[in-house]
């Protein structure tokens, strides 16, 4: 699969459908592709780019890229993702983001995953990180589930932390 986006400048006013704000006017362009080489294996590209708000631009853009690939074989699912936004400002930052996860369906009923996220700015010190684990099982009409998920250094400010654990059952009638 394979697609191209063209988003036209905004409207400039608060009218019906426009845009205003930072951004506001600006046009962006996109592209992607995924690929299935095999069977069980996804892999994808995307990329874009948006004119540059700050002031003293010169026509700069903020550049978008991400890729990922997925992997499924059998009961176990792997996929891993990076993506980097390069913005312009007087002083130029990249913001690298990394994803990965692993899922595991023990059987048709019960499945367990793990996911960990790592965002790296580069105009702070610190990294935002954070981690989770969830899982599932479904008897007859009944689903029970769980997950427990925590951040730090959320908003890549030093001690920002957030926890959250769920556990519920779902009915379907």
């Amino acid at each position: 699969m394979k697609s191209v986006g063209y988003s036209p400048k905004s409207g400039s006013t608060a009218g019906a459908g426009a845009v205003t704000g930072p951004g506001a006017g600006a046009s962006a362009t996109s592209v992607y592709v995924k690929i299935d080489p095999m069977d069980g294996l996804e892999v994808g590209f995307g990329t874009g780019e948006i004119k540059a708000t700050a002031s003293g631009d010169n026509g700069q853009t903020n550049d978008e890229t991400t890729a990922y690939v997925s992997y499924v074989y059998g009961p176990l699912t792997v996929a891993y993702q990076v993506s980097e936004v390069d913005t312009y400002t007087s002083t130029e930052s990249d913001d690298e983001q990394t994803r990965w996860g692993v899922l595991y369906a023990v059987n048709d009923e019960m499945s367990i995953s793990y996911q960990s996220h790592e965002n790296d700015d580069s105009t702070v010190t610190v990294d935002e990180e954070a981690e989770g684990w969830s899982a599932s099982y479904t008897v007859g009409s009944m689903t029970f589930k769980a997950h427990r998920n925590k951040g730090t250094n959320l908003g890549n400010t030093a001690s920002m932390e957030s926890e959250h654990t769920e556990v519920g059952v779902t009915f379907a009638f």
